[in-house]
């Protein structure tokens, strides 16, 4: 395999970053590449190299400083007949041809074995459904705000969760249930209080209903409304300042989707992800309201979520497009080892 940055002419068709590679001796093309000049005329560029390869999940290839980054997460090798060996050595080269460049190397890491993703941010709530029994839904993140259940004839937490989610042995079925986290307030959010105006909502759903309004999460009065809406598509609502996603979650087939709502409070920007893909985002008011999240419904509970829900997660900043395209792969919001890993 090959990590490129190619910086032989300016605006050149073929100038940018790219993943490639050879197998068998046979030139297997451009896997990712995004066209771009690296470094303008007379400049020097300073940033960061990260690259990976897992053969469960695909080639990544991340870059920071030039003025076109590689952002590259979990490309497919499968089809291309790439396969590790021990016998592997790792080569760095740099080519120049005729132009005068210099490349600098400082701070290199070479781990190997089974890549890790950075850490994600601590949680303020987090609920995987595993191991489940009483009146309230354990929180498995540092702060221990339980989710209490209400309606509790309305939901069943067992059977399989999402399979692409990081605990995927259990899941809840909502279906006119929801949790009352008494212990995470909103006010700092609907106050625009500064540290504590953003949040990050995110989920693995599985919804059995996508018609009216079906909302996942929520507040005890007013404000954040964020679920399914106007016929199947991701929603994101502060009571008003309501916007939809792209795409209707009909076309998905019925498929375990994971679902991120973001809210830059000291930008006002909203922002709603499908798969780890950005599916709307945009300027978006505070919440107005008051009370504690909730999960499952909006406003005390009305308008509920129906349908399967696995690994609920709630943080209140803002969660980069890489770290939830990072929760999107699999990776667990609490940064736990993979239940099969067996490194």
């Amino acid at each position: 395999l090959s990590f490129e940055i190619d910086t032989w002419q300016n605006n050149d068709a073929e100038q940018g970053v790219n993943i490639s590679g050879v197998v068998d001796g046979e030139d297997i093309g451009n896997l990712a590449f995004t066209n771009g000049v690296i470094l303008e005329d007379n400049s020097r560029k300073t940033g960061s190299v990260e690259i990976r390869w897992d053969p469960s999940k695909g080639a990544t290839f991340y870059t920071t400083g030039l003025t076109t980054n590689a952002d590259f997460t979990d490309v497919s090798t499968a089809d291309t007949g790439f396969i590790g060996d021990d016998e592997f050595t790792f080569n760095f080269s740099a080519r120049v041809g005729g132009a005068n460049q210099d490349l600098f190397i400082d701070n290199l890491v070479i781990v190997a074995g089974k890549p890790k993703p950075a850490p994600l941010p601590a949680v303020t709530v987090y609920y995987d459904f595993e191991d489940h029994e009483g009146n309230s839904v354990a929180d498995k993140g540092e702060n221990g705000l339980d989710g209490e259940i209400n309606r509790p004839d309305q939901i069943t937490i067992g059977g399989s969760g999402a399979p692409k989610g990081s605990t995927p042995g259990t899941a809840a079925d909502f279906q006119g249930a929801f949790l009352n986290i008494a212990g995470a307030d909103v006010a700092g959010i609907v106050n625009d209080v500064e540290g504590q105006n953003s949040y990050t909502l995110s989920a693995w759903i599985k919804p059995s209903e996508l018609g009216g309004d079906k909302f996942l999460f929520g507040q005890t009065s007013q404000g954040i409304h964020n679920g399914i809406r106007n016929g199947g598509f991701l929603h994101q609502a502060h009571w008003g300042a309501d916007t939809n996603g792209a795409t209707n979650l009909a076309s998905l087939d019925g498929e375990w989707i994971h679902a991120a709502w973001v809210y830059d409070g000291d930008a006002d920007v909203g922002t709603i992800y499908l798969n780890g893909e950005v599916d709307w985002t945009g300027e978006k008011r505070a919440p107005n309201g008051s009370g504690n999240l909730i999960v499952g419904g909006r406003n005390g509970g009305e308008a509920g979520y129906r349908g399967l829900v696995d690994d609920v997660a709630v943080w209140n900043q803002v969660l980069t497009a890489r770290q939830i395209k990072s929760i999107a792969g699999g990776q667990s919001p609490i940064n736990a080892e993979p239940a099969d890993d067996d490194e």
